[in-house]
């Protein structure tokens, strides 16, 4: 599970994905939580853009969502 700060309650924006699949079978849906701040990435960059939309472009498996997601301060 990863835990990423967005807006809450989470409001509709026909520029938010909120699930899909890509061309190699990877699945995600989105949902709203109350605010959870994360340990221990503080020391990680940035990521500038939609993280979730580039998981999708370039990822296959679940691992390598992962893999993307721990190298950035969520």
């Amino acid at each position: 599970m990863f835990f990423c700060k967005w807006p809450y309650p989470f409001e509709n924006s026909p520029y938010v994905s909120f699930g899909g699949m890509n061309d190699q079978g990877l699945f995600f849906d989105c949902y709203s939580h109350p605010p959870y701040i994360p340990l221990n990435s503080s020391d990680k960059p940035h990521f500038s853009g939609d993280l979730i939309g580039y998981c999708m472009q370039t990822c296959s498996t679940v691992i390598e969502v992962i893999e993307e997601f721990n190298k950035y301060n969520l």
